[in-house]
């Protein structure tokens, strides 16, 4: 039997919804924050959802949403039929070496234990040319982050010094900083360093 979560988190359109409802504008407004000082290129959104981010992507960029969930790029191509959509996973990447120049990692490493993390983490290096935009929530104690985490299908939540580390295995960060939403989150600016 699942959850009433994994119901409503599963459900492409109320997926959308549940993020509308908390705080999925701020976070968007974050992340356009870094991706507008981008020069245009192609960008690999891994762990796209429903493409919750496409609609910050500047024009002249190529995006590309890669998803595990059937259901949520069959929504996507409601949503947005002129994206082109990729079913995989971000551990196993079907991207020949630095195939985009940017990837887009957000909201996915809670979603990966530890023996998974660097996987993924070695596969953002190897496909991409220039910068990683990397964002994902930190376990913090508030009351609002506490009812995302009891909400959340993530089980994984780090805090910001071990996600640093994962990723300074593979890139060179240019700027790593936290926020709040209702989530505390990092946001990593990274390039993909000599040993991807």
């Amino acid at each position: 039997m699942t959850s009433l979560a994994d119901r409503v988190l599963g459900s492409p359109r109320l997926y959308d919804r549940v993020q509308r409802a908390f705080g999925i504008d701020q976070l968007r407004r974050e992340i356009a924050s870094v991706i507008t000082r981008l020069e245009p290129g192609r960008l690999l959104d891994v762990g796209a959802g429903t493409a919750i981010f496409y609609p910050i992507v500047p024009p002249d960029f190529e995006y590309i949403a890669l998803d595990v969930d059937d259901r949520k790029l069959a929504r996507i191509g409601e949503k947005f039929p002129e994206v082109r959509t990729v079913r995989g996973s971000g551990t196993e990447l079907p991207f020949a070496d630095q195939a985009v120049d940017y990837t887009l990692c957000i909201n996915v490493a809670h979603h990966l234990n530890d023996d998974e993390l660097e996987p993924l983490v070695s596969e953002l290096a190897r496909v991409s040319r220039r910068k990683l935009v990397f964002v994902d929530p930190l376990r913090a104690p508030r009351v609002a982050s506490n009812l995302l985490w009891a909400l959340d299908r993530g089980s994984h939540p780090r805090q910001a010094d071990a996600l640093r580390w994962a990723l300074e295995r593979h890139f060179v960060l240019e700027e790593f900083a936290t926020f709040t939403i209702y989530h505390a989150y990092v946001m990593a600016v990274a390039a993909p360093g000599s040993g991807r």
